[in-house]
């Protein structure tokens, strides 16, 4: 058993309550982005406007008043954020290479322990999201400590931030990036 975080310092917002509110503030800034003239969702998606191309691809207008949200993760973990994200503004998240090779071994081992069918359909669901094609989606999945290191304080790199939005085809005239971890709050330095 892992007592680390047993000891009263210790006092992380419950995970549930994470993932809601980073995926309440990825729906506001997303839902209705100026992308083919309205709102983008995924192929099924229920609760968004299905505005693309005749060819089914996300066009882009060119909209430099468009928010490009990042988030963080570490090769594997995060996968509720991911989803909830994803499922929530009806965009694609776009992964590196490494990234959906990580994910597609997650699944498989999820498959092969039957006790994880939720982290099972977790794991397919983002699959299915997920775009190579950093161009089809406003919603960047980025390696942990791109946005900022949290050792020995969490020091946030706009920099990177910026640097990373300006190398994309889409220009965003804002960055967003999420660090989904407790760390980032656990020196008397953030406080």
């Amino acid at each position: 058993l892992d007592t680390t975080y047993g000891h009263p310092k210790h006092s992380f917002l419950p995970q549930g309550e994470a993932v809601e509110e980073i995926a309440t503030v990825a729906e506001r800034l997303l839902v209705g982005q100026n992308v083919c003239g309205g709102e983008v969702g995924l192929q099924g998606e229920e609760n968004a406007k299905k505005e693309t191309a005749p060819t089914g691809e996300i066009l882009d207008t060119g909209d430099e008043n468009g928010t490009l949200v990042l988030l963080s993760c570490y090769s594997i973990g995060k996968e509720k954020v991911l989803a909830e994200v994803s499922r929530r503004t009806g965009m694609r998240l776009y992964a590196n290479e490494r990234k959906r090779k990580m994910m597609k071994c997650v699944e498989i081992g999820s498959r092969a322990s039957s006790d994880d069918q939720v982290g099972l359909e977790t794991c397919s669901d983002i699959i299915n999201r997920i775009t190579d094609d950093p161009a089809q989606s406003d919603i960047h999945i980025i390696p942990m400590g791109t946005a900022g290191e949290i050792w020995p304080f969490f020091r946030p790199n706009y920099n990177a931030c910026a640097e990373y939005a300006s190398c994309q085809t889409k220009r965003y005239g804002r960055v967003l990036a999420f660090l989904p971890t407790g760390w980032a709050d656990s020196s008397n330095w953030n406080r």
